[in-house]
């Protein structure tokens, strides 16, 4: 894998890179209602998942299970305000085609249709 690891521009770049955690989890039998999305619920709590059940007036179909549970961190990544005052996002940004390898992800643009986007327009880059 020696000719993946990071060179010495993208380890210092990287290097300065700070960003919180996230985690996601897949819950089935929830008896909540489906296409929400829940926050800040303590991490494979079950119970928290039950409270939330009886607060919104749903019923269970079975016991609820943890299917998938997964850290996603960093997640949105940023600089510290000393890092940005020394150019750190532009240099990230410089990374793009270096050494052959082109970059994308929430941590360049605020959503997934910007996100899209700009990963679209890298396309003619990283196939020619």
């Amino acid at each position: 894998m020696a000719p993946f690891d990071l060179d010495g521009r993208e380890k210092e770049i990287f290097s300065r890179v700070k960003g919180p955690g996230l985690w996601v989890g897949l819950v089935t039998a929830s008896g909540l209602p489906a296409g929400t999305a829940y926050t800040n619920v303590k991490a494979r709590s079950l119970t928290v998942i039950r409270k939330l059940v009886k607060q919104v007036g749903q019923h269970a179909w079975g016991q609820p299970k943890m299917v998938a549970f997964e850290s996603h961190a960093p997640f949105k990544i940023g600089f510290t305000a000393e890092a940005i005052g020394q150019n750190y996002w532009t240099k990230l940004y410089a990374l793009q085609g270096h050494r052959n390898t082109w970059y994308t992800g929430i941590q360049f643009l605020p959503g997934s249709s910007q996100l899209w986007n700009y990963t679209s327009t890298l396309i003619p880059d990283i196939v020619a």
